[in-house]
Order: structure tokens, then sequence, then C-alpha cells
């Protein structure tokens, strides 16, 4: 299976076990599963993983903020200086990129996860989140300017 990213066709295995295999792309070094899951597996595992309702303990400290700071800051660098950046983060979690650039005034971010107490943590922190996934969000063509997925 191609890489998602850049196409190549050409991966190394990461993992030793064989459903799902993980590969890295030799290409870019995307990783990615072959097969990839179908939406309810994913919804499974994150229904299973991450209930964990009111007990939600936020990860990372000062280093885990920091990284998202530089992260924003790389992202500034291609667009024009001026230019206000729409940026959709996919697998948003707890809102750590969001609350990066919460008071940049060159991005303004959305957050997009499945993860329901890791999602209402963010929005506790007057965060812009949304639960679902991309398909189910109907955005307009052309409403994000950058779009990742950490």
């Amino acid at each position: 299976m191609a890489c998602l990213i850049c196409g190549c066709e050409k991966f190394n295995r990461v993992t030793n076990v064989d459903e799902p295999t993980v590969v890295k792309c030799l290409s870019c070094n995307f990783v990615y599963t072959i097969p990839l899951p179908d939406e309810s597996s994913v919804r499974d595992l994150y229904e299973n993983w991450t209930d964990a309702g009111d007990q939600f303990q936020p990860r990372g400290g000062l280093g885990r903020r920091l990284k998202y700071r530089l992260f924003a800051n790389s992202i500034k660098k291609h667009f024009p200086k001026h230019q206000l950046i729409n940026l959709l983060e996919i697998g948003c979690g707890q809102g750590d990129l969001q609350r990066a650039i919460k008071h940049d005034e060159r991005i303004k971010g959305v957050g997009l996860d499945l993860d329901k107490s890791a999602l209402n943590y963010a929005r506790s922190l007057d965060l812009d989140v949304r639960e679902g996934t991309l398909e189910e969000q109907n955005f307009l063509s052309k409403t994000y300017d950058c779009v990742v997925a950490i």
C-alpha cells in the first residue's frame, strides 16, 4: 500500500505483529498501518481505551507545552508574516496545540478528536474542540490553511 502522504510504495516494517502491520515510509518517514483501520474499529478503540469519564488526567508538563509552542512557531514560518492561519488539528486530544496557539494572533485553531473525556478537559480550558471524524464535520472547501495530525 502506498504512503498516504507522499505516495511512495517503499517502506520498512516497524513491528513484528502481522495484523495490522505498522510500516514507515522510506521517503517521508510517515508511519501508518496496513491495512488501514475502518471507522468503526477506530471508534471502538476510543470507546474502550479512553473512557476515563470524570477521572481524566491531563498528560505532560512544561516540556510538552514547550514542544507544542515550538511546533506552532514552525507552522507560522510557512505562511506570509501578516496572514491569519486557520488551523485544523485532527486528533487534538487534551488540546495541547490548541492551548499553545490560543493567544497567538496569527493562528486560529480548531481541534477534532473522538476522546470525549479529553475533549471535555480541553473545553474546560475554553478551547475550540469538536467531537467526531473529519468526514462528519462537513467543513467547506478551503476552510483551513493548515491541517495537522500530531
